[in-house]
């Protein structure tokens, strides 16, 4: 277990060197890669246990990110939220040092979670609690945007119902691709995957919180509208949550994460 510690504090320096985003890219790359050895039905103990689990895992990788910048913001021109870039570029062991704490903690945090049982998605819930220590104890600004509030109750109709649509085809077309295969994961991966495509257009649609919680809700319940109401009310936690706790904030503070993890809580309290 040391060892493996001692991985994640490695993964976490790699996290800041290379970014948030980045590195979520790579793990939907893995996860595709773990899907198709087991389709191959090779053994992938090793892999799932230590590659997977460990190094690239979010709660470890990119919480290293995530720690980092929020470090880094407090002594370079960089903002605390802007967890997608690399921070070689401050050259500064201390910045690395704060990676690696944020992929030892997310370790500590994901494995305590497993060993309680926690009901929920343990990488989300890891995710959100390193966030939230960086907000709470590296934030140099904003906890919160004082705004979010009438933000949220000035949007026009069309703006949820345009998030409703978009969560509402992607989570029934990930239900039923989960129902008809048993990969109730690989949608996330696809997911993940796809933001490379971040780097051509900001405006990208994020969707792996709706596609991991379509996925659970088909695995829990056996029911493709489950994966329907489940994914879009995913979708609308996340931009609810981001609008209240990530935009205009000083630290990332991961939307899909809550959302992840509200909707994993509820979909393994209620329905295993």
């Amino acid at each position: 277990m040391i060892e493996k510690a001692l991985l994640a504090a490695t993964a976490g320096v790699c996290g800041a060197l290379i970014g948030g985003t980045p590195t979520f890219i790579m793990t939907g790359f893995a996860g595709i890669l773990a899907a198709v050895l087991e389709a191959a039905g090779v053994d992938g103990g090793f892999y799932n246990e230590t590659v997977m689990n460990v190094f690239f895992l979010p709660a470890i990788l990119f919480n290293g990110s995530v720690a980092a910048t929020a470090y880094a913001a407090r002594k370079y021109p960089i903002n605390g939220w802007e967890s997608w870039r690399s921070l070689l570029f401050t050259n500064d062991p201390m910045v690395y040092l704060a990676g690696a704490l944020g992929g030892f903690g997310g370790y500590w945090v994901f494995s305590l979670a497993g060993y309680l049982g926690i009901p929920c998605d343990t990488g989300a819930l890891t995710v959100l609690t390193i966030g939230l220590f960086c907000r709470l104890c590296l934030s140099t600004g904003r906890k919160y945007n004082p705004e979010g509030r009438t933000l949220l109750a000035r949007l026009p109709g069309k703006v949820w119902l345009s998030h409703i649509i978009m969560a509402g085809c992607v989570s029934f077309a990930t239900g039923w691709f989960a129902l008809k295969t048993g990969y109730y994961t690989i949608a996330f991966s696809i997911s993940a995957l796809s933001l490379i495509f971040l780097i051509i257009d900001p405006g990208f649609p994020v969707t792996h919180h709706i596609t991991i919680t379509a996925g659970y809700a088909a695995m829990a319940t056996g029911n493709i509208w489950a994966s329907l109401v489940f994914g879009i009310i995913a979708e609308l936690l996340c931009y609810s949550f981001t609008i209240l706790f990530n935009d205009k904030c000083s630290t990332h503070l991961d939307p899909p994460a809550f959302a992840i993890f509200v909707c994993s809580l509820c979909l393994f309290v209620f329905f295993r």
